[in-house]
This record gives C-alpha cells, structure tokens and sequence, in this order.
C-alpha cells in the first residue's frame, strides 16, 4: 500500500463469539432431521440467531436506532438465509403472504422503563411494509393490555400507520383458547389476524414460571386476572402457546434484550444491558436463551437463579412445542461492533473507513487479514437491498482492496457490510458530486 493508505485510519472490528458465554453447547447442533422436527408444533424448531451490537445501548433509556435496524436486518437474513434484502427474508416467514393479509404484533409494555423497546418495532415495521413491494400498514397491528404511551410509541415515531389496540379487556365473542381447563376469550385483534409475531422483553417474574418471555407475554392475549386467575400459573401458560390458534398463526420471535430485569420484575429499571436481541420461530428455543441471559446476570449480581421449569416441560410430551435441549439448537450468533479508533490487536482482522468521504465515482476499503479467511461483502443501500457482491469467497492474509462504483446509483447513503466467521460490520458512506 502507499504511504497515504497506510495513514488513514484503522477501526477495531474484532469482538466477542459467544453471546450468551457458559449457555452454549461446545459445537452448534445441525439443524435437526426432518424426523425430529416433525415432533414439534413450530417451525424450524431449535434454530436460534443471536445479534449483539457493542453500540447498541448508549446510555441509560437510550437506544441507537440504526444500529438496531441493522441488527435486525442481518439478523433475519441470516435467519432465512435470503439476502436479496430484509424485506424479501421477512416475508419467507409468512405462508401464503399477500397484501390481503393481516399481521397481529404482541409487545410487552406492562413496564414502561423496560417495555419492548419502540427501536425494535419499528426495525421490524420498516421491514413488514416494504414486504412485497409494499404490504399496508393498514393491515399491522400491535395489541397489548397496556397503553401504547407506556413504550413511546406513535404513528409519528413509526413513521407507517399501523394500528393499536389496546386489549383491556376480554368479552366472549365466540371464540376462545383451551387453558388450564377452562375455555377463555382471547384478543380478537389475534383473531383477525392471519400471521402473529411475539415480542417479549427481557426481565424476570415473581410468580411461580419465574420470567416473562415469550411464554409469559401472551398472557396480554388471554384475559389473565379476575376469577380465572391464570397469571401465574405455568398450565395455562402452556396451554396457550401449544393451542392450535397460536401454533397456527405465529410466525416469528423477536426478543428484545437490549435491556433486561434480573431481580425483582416485571417492574423496575433496567439492571443489565445485553446489547442483544433473538430471532426465531421457536418459542421454547427463545425462552431457554432469555433464561441464560437473566439468569448469567443473576449469577454476576451474587442472586440465586431462577429455574423456569416451563421451558424443559414444553418441549417434552405432551406439548412438544419446540427444543429445549441445546444439543438439538441451531445457533447463529452475530457480533456486530462499532468502529473505534486505537491501535490492532495482531490476531484481528480490521476494515478501514470510506475513502474518499463523500464518494463520487469509486469507494475504497482496505481489509486487513491476519489469515486466509472466507470473506462476504456486499454494499446495500439504506432500505437493506443487496446492490453488489464485492466479495463470496476466500482471500490470502493481508492488505485487500475492496472497491465499488456508485455512478449507476443515484445520490445518497450506502453500507458496506463485510461479514467474516460470524462477525459482522458495517461501514456507511455517502454517494455525492
């Protein structure tokens, strides 16, 4: 390289593999053989990604909303393996998607200082409304027992009109989930929904099934207080997500872990800062991640940890809902960092920023590799479209040139992500005159 390539300046892009460290298996299971997984009632039972982003959390009740869009983004496509764009893999997800459709989202907003977290859903409903080359956010919405205002969400934030309901109560309409013995109404905003996405926070419970988490989130969905009585009771909590109605509609588990709750919740402030969120369609799978989470934290902060039994007993007969053992678990984790300024490690393998800054005809990199490596990397613009493979393949140690010339694209900001081993960056620039 020439004396002005060597000067520009380097970013720290090595980090941490193992998201949740000491709740991993040694070797991440295949995925499981079709014999197997037809024993479970969700799809791609056991398969897991894991995103943490180092810059994700900047502060107290403040979260970086790029940077969770773009975990997000790559946290779906390596999910489906799709990676024409997030839209595209999201909508992999929905059988027999068409405009037509109606998509019901359950957050959890029964605490407002650690609700799921408005970043994250509107990462998700940017992605759901480029569906198709256009899905309605008429059709998208969100339910919850508890007021919208309590996670800052507005259509003004969002950005897309989708709908709230806030599910106070539930009146027998005509339909109802088998729980606990009892058949009890459910959200009829669940009800005239074709697909459903779960969102469960991070935090740990004081009733008898010790966390709320995927499980736990839907008893929003089902009327839980009064002479039913079923909030805290692990049955019905079963019961509800092994009902027909829900093995059937939902499609996909986002969690949010960017903070979390480790003692004393579903109330207070945030007590560690996971900088993480899951994807997967398999409720169980998620739950026993969330788990290890609270429960790494738990053990850090000198308390006792919690057992969550619920997760094991959904997974073994009767409900076979999905994988609890994580011997059967695909796992992908992505461990995204932002770019900082300091001298490298001799082991780590480094990308440099954008040169020139802004760009007019041709953008440079120079990646740095300590060894032969199998390199991804492609430019995408700020929807998550793929615009070009600069790389699929292996390079030889040292200094790469990886370039791309934006004349045919119009005006605007573009993102190299390179992805080696399962660590992911990012670098954005701006294409200009």
């Amino acid at each position: 390289m020439d004396d002005s390539m060597n000067g520009r300046r380097r970013f720290l892009t090595g980090a941490a593999a193992a998201v949740l460290a000491g709740s991993l298996p040694s070797r991440l299971a295949a995925t499981l053989p079709p014999s197997k997984a037809a024993a479970y009632k969700y799809p791609n039972p056991g398969r897991i990604v894991t995103v943490t982003h180092t810059g994700a959390v900047q502060g107290y009740n403040k979260v970086s909303e790029p940077i969770v869009q773009s975990m997000f983004d790559e946290g779906i496509q390596r999910f489906t393996g799709i990676t024409s764009s997030p839209a595209d893999a999201l909508a992999s997800l929905f059988p027999g998607l068409t405009t037509a459709k109606k998509i019901a989202i359950k957050p959890n907003l029964i605490n407002s200082s650690v609700p799921t977290r408005k970043e994250l859903v509107k990462a998700l409903l940017t992605r759901l409304v480029q569906m198709l080359g256009g899905f309605p956010a008429a059709n998208i919405t969100l339910y919850e027992r508890h007021a919208a205002r309590d996670g800052g969400y507005s259509t003004s934030y969002f950005g897309v009109n989708a709908g709230y309901v806030q599910d106070a109560s539930f009146p027998n309409l005509g339909y109802t989930i088998m729980c606990d013995g009892k058949a009890r109404p459910y959200s009829k905003t669940l009800h005239d929904a074709d697909y459903l996405i779960n969102m469960p926070v991070l935090k740990d419970h004081y009733c008898g099934i010790d966390f709320t988490l995927a499980f736990k989130n839907h008893m929003g969905t089902v009327n839980p207080g009064g002479s039913l009585g079923i909030c805290s009771n692990k049955k019905a909590v079963l019961d509800i997500m092994a009902d027909p109605v829900m093995v059937q509609k939902q499609v996909l588990v986002v969690m949010d872990c960017l903070f979390g709750v480790i003692n004393g919740g579903p109330g207070g402030s945030p007590q560690i800062s996971p900088n993480t969120i899951t994807i997967s369609q398999d409720p169980v799978t998620s739950d026993y991640f969330g788990r290890s989470l609270i429960n790494d934290g738990r053990k850090k902060a000198g308390y006792s940890t919690k057992a969550g039994g619920y997760i094991e007993e959904a997974a073994a007969a009767p409900y076979s809902i999905g994988v609890a053992n994580p011997a059967e678990m695909t796992v992908i984790p992505i461990s995204m960092t932002t770019g900082i300024h300091e001298s490298q490690p001799d082991l780590d393998w480094t990308l440099s920023d954008c040169y020139p800054q802004p760009v007019s005809t041709r953008a440079e990199f120079v990646l740095d590799l300590p060894a032969s490596s199998t390199v991804r990397a492609g430019v995408y613009d700020t929807r998550g479209r793929l615009l070009a493979t600069i790389v699929d393949g292996s390079l030889a140690p040292g200094s790469h040139i990886l370039h791309w010339s934006p004349i045919s694209q119009p005006h605007g900001m573009y993102i190299l992500r390179v992805d080696i081993g399962g660590n992911t960056v990012t670098r954005s620039f701006l294409h200009a005159l």
